[in-house]
């Protein structure tokens, strides 16, 4: 699979709320001042492949990242990192349910918490997630 298939595959969100699926960090950090939430921001930047030239398969590992915007007056950081999830769960299993990509590990992703502000200036919250992918060429 290509990397342009493989963002292709990445960004069809079908009904799971995510708004914006995002592959270059320069967008998260104040480019796109009219972003779309909750937004998922694949860091394929600083990702792994490793590739199997007998079965034609690869598997990708990059960590994910799922933001939404925070308002300190009326937002609870506990709740919203629940929403996150929620639509992430539904997301990633979307993704584990296509056709040429599987996620071979779905009971041991490793997940961590960020508060407001941490991620950018846009006082956004956010979860990040471990992923391993398989991607059937």
């Amino acid at each position: 699979m290509t990397h342009d298939a493989l963002k292709q595959e990445l960004e069809e969100v079908g009904t799971t709320g995510i708004q914006k699926v995002l592959f270059d960090f320069s967008e998260i950090l104040n480019i796109d001042l009219n972003k779309a939430y909750p937004l998922v921001f694949w860091d394929i930047d600083n990702s792994s492949f490793i590739k199997n030239f007998r079965d034609s398969t690869q598997l990708v590992t990059m960590d994910v990242f799922i933001l939404d915007l925070f308002n300190d007056d009326e937002d609870k950081k506990i709740t919203k990192w629940d929403e996150l999830e929620t639509v992430f769960d539904a997301y990633i299993n979307l993704v584990n349910a296509k056709e040429f990509i599987s996620i071979p590990e779905m009971t041991n992703i490793a997940k961590e918490l960020y508060p407001p502000g941490i991620i950018s200036v846009d006082n956004e919250v956010g979860m990040r997630y471990r992923v391993t992918l398989k991607l059937h060429c």
